[in-house]
């Protein structure tokens, strides 16, 4: 019985010392912060859920040049669900003409938001990340696991580029491999006056820029990417923390009467 009066005398006092001051906190703020979740303090953290970026159907009939720099870039739309995510990998196949392991390539990915297709008239480089050639074969993917992931929020289009870094005007290199089997109309190109493609490149490109098939090879670059979706978790305020813990010590507690 003495167990039974002493977990019960813990329980009131410890009610009367937190509930007052978190009923207080509530009424001081009218609901804007101790009664919801506070505002900023939510946790973003990676979920399990994969989203893969594929148009290709990992078969390649055709590789692709243009003597000197260019962007070969395909458009993806995840659904509106899969977003946010992180884009943590791209995958690649280069050709082999002129295209040596270890030269250099940039990747580039951009977000578009205005849902009409087009990169040209919307697209915001979102990331970059400057890697080399792994393998040359036409057949294997070269596969870059980013060392800054992009963050994406979407809805609407996610382009990932290649830039032929090692490129320069005349050399006619054949870097871009393209799946011909059916064409989903979402591979592009662009080229630019100045020659090289400039740092931080914007598009459309101001000299060459279209889809690939508008060039006369309709196909899929083979071009990948994949991702993990980003699920945000609340942080409870300091008030709903003390109602919560008022509320497992008082069961607790009760527990004990029981026993006793």
């Amino acid at each position: 019985m003495y167990r039974s009066k002493r977990g019960l005398i813990l329980f009131c006092l410890t009610l009367f010392a937190l509930v007052p001051h978190a009923w207080a906190n509530l009424a001081a703020d009218g609901g804007r912060n101790g009664s919801t979740f506070v505002q900023g303090a939510n946790q973003s953290v990676l979920g399990i859920t994969p989203v893969d970026l594929i148009l290709d159907d990992g078969t390649i009939e055709n590789t692709i040049g243009d003597a000197g720099q260019f962007i070969w870039l395909n458009v993806f739309t995840p659904l509106p669900d899969d977003f946010p995510f992180q884009l943590q990998e791209i995958s690649v196949v280069f050709g082999g003409t002129l295209v040596n392991v270890g030269d250099a390539i940039e990747l580039l990915v951009y977000s578009d938001t205005d849902a009409d297709g087009d990169p040209g008239t919307g697209a915001v480089l979102v990331g970059s990340e400057n890697v080399t050639v792994q393998f040359n074969d036409g057949v294997t993917f070269s596969v870059y696991n980013l060392t800054t992931p992009v963050s994406l929020f979407g809805p609407g289009d996610v382009i990932i580029g290649v830039v032929n870094r090692y490129g320069s005007e005349g050399f006619n290199d054949f870097p871009a491999t393209l799946d011909t089997t059916a064409t989903q109309g979402r591979s592009w190109a662009a080229t630019y006056l100045a020659g090289d493609v400039p740092a931080n490149p914007t598009l459309p490109g101001d000299e060459q820029w279209g889809t690939i098939d508008s060039f006369g090879f309709p196909g899929n670059w083979v071009v990948r990417g994949r991702g993990t979706g980003i699920v945000t978790v609340p942080a409870l305020s300091n008030t709903w923390l003390a109602i919560f813990g008022t509320l497992i010590l008082g069961a607790g507690l009760v527990i004990i009467r029981r026993r006793a």
